[in-house]
């Protein structure tokens, strides 16, 4: 398969990548939740 854009990899390449990658794990013993004020402010136009 060609490649129609740079950023594209092949499903081979991706095979022998994805082993590579570190896992996200998650903590069972903590309560993950969003802070009522994270994040980015909503941008205002004055």
């Amino acid at each position: 398969m060609r490649q129609k854009h740079a950023w594209e990899i092949t499903d081979a390449f991706w095979e022998k990548a994805e082993p590579l990658l570190p896992q996200k794990t998650w903590d069972q013993s903590k309560e993950y939740q969003w802070k009522p004020d994270g994040g980015r402010p909503p941008y205002t136009f004055t």
